[in-house]
This record gives structure tokens, C-alpha cells and sequence, in this order.
């Protein structure tokens, strides 16, 4: 098949059905007992999405924390690295300056 050529399909593909309904109201009665039948695909639970953290992420003294605003020219998407305080399961205490900064896992690469 190549792109931007009508598919022609032989008489013998398209046989008509033989007691298929020849008028509108007994077609649209078929397809609404058909479409009721039809099952919707089960959704999937996206709550906890697993993020990927690196196993020397539990062990580094310094990291990078990524900066979401809007940068300017030549800006780097990471500020300086940063000395960890405290370690807790989702977010990571560091020193900023002078202040303690409670930093969200996802924010953070060594």
C-alpha cells in the first residue's frame, strides 16, 4: 500500500448480509443495542507515579538543585551545589546561604 492511493477492495470483500435490516429504524435500533454492549477499556491508577532516584542520591554530601523559573539567557537549569543537613524519604534538608531548605526529591540530581 502506498501513501496517498485509495484502497480498492473486490465486489466479493463487500457481500451484503443477507436479512440485514433495510430501514433506517431497525439499523439505528441494531447499533443502539450494539453500542450499549460495548465495554470501556479499565482505567489505570496514576497516583503514585514511581520517580527514578539514583542509589547515590542516599550517600552524597552536596547536590544540585533544579531551577524552575523562567531563566535567562545562558542560565543553568541547576543552582551550585548544595551541602545536605538532613535526609527524610520524599525531600532533603540543605544549607542555602545561611538558611536550612526543605527541597522535594524531585527537584534535586548529584
Amino acid at each position: 500500500m502506498v501513501y496517498g492511493i485509495y484502497l480498492r477492495l473486490p465486489g466479493k470483500i463487500i457481500a451484503t448480509q443477507t436479512g440485514a435490516a433495510t430501514n433506517t429504524s431497525e439499523f439505528v435500533a441494531n447499533l443502539f443495542k450494539h453500542m450499549h454492549a460495548l465495554k470501556h477499556a479499565p482505567i489505570r491508577c496514576q497516583r503514585n507515579p514511581q520517580t527514578f532516584v539514583f542509589k547515590d542520591l542516599a550517600t552524597t554530601p552536596y547536590v544540585f538543585v533544579r531551577h524552575d523559573a523562567p531563566r535567562a539567557a545562558l542560565q543553568s537549569t541547576y543552582d551550585s551545589p548544595f551541602k545536605i543537613l538532613k535526609r527524610k524519604e520524599r525531600n532533603f534538608v540543605v544549607q542555602w546561604g545561611d538558611k536550612e531548605v526543605n527541597i522535594t526529591l524531585d527537584g534535586l540530581t548529584f
